[in-house]
Parts: structure tokens; C-alpha cells; sequence
């Protein structure tokens, strides 16, 4: 009978354990499909060939997607100053 009991127990303790790791493992997957879901969600990052959306040009003739990069480039390039 005291085996019976001891396997019983065991049996308790066992359940227990993969309730609480399933409960574990559910929840990472909710935080992967959620970071998933936030990847989806940021924008595709352009390239040096893309041409939609260079609204700032330089008088030398290149064109930037950003006002900073502009600057940089200016800063850099002609030393400060702007050509016209």
C-alpha cells in the first residue's frame, strides 16, 4: 500500500511540474508572436538606390532622404558651405 501512496504522490508532483512548464511555454509563445507582430510593424529600410521620397538635394546634384543627411553631407563635402 505505501508504494501505491509513494507513486500516487509522484504522480502529483509530476503533474504539477508540466502544468506550471506548459503554463511557461505558452506565455513565450505569446511574447514571440507578439515580437513578430512588432517586426511586421516597422518599416522596410530604403536603400541608396531608392528615389522616392529624396527631397533634400544638394547643389552638387546628390539628393538625401533626410534634412540631416543633407547637413552631413554639405558639412563633409564643401566644408560648410553651401554652393549655388
Amino acid at each position: 500500500m505505501t508504494v501505491i501512496c509513494f507513486d500516487y504522490w509522484q504522480f502529483l508532483v509530476l503533474a504539477n511540474y508540466l502544468i506550471i512548464i506548459n503554463k511557461q511555454m505558452s506565455s513565450e509563445d505569446s511574447r514571440n508572436d507578439q515580437s513578430k507582430k512588432d517586426l511586421e510593424k516597422k518599416r522596410a529600410r530604403r536603400t541608396r538606390k531608392d528615389e522616392d521620397g529624396r527631397d533634400y538635394i544638394c547643389s552638387c546634384g546628390k539628393s538625401y532622404l533626410s534634412y540631416p543627411a543633407l547637413y552631413t553631407h554639405i558639412k563633409t563635402k564643401h566644408d560648410g558651405k553651401v554652393l549655388y
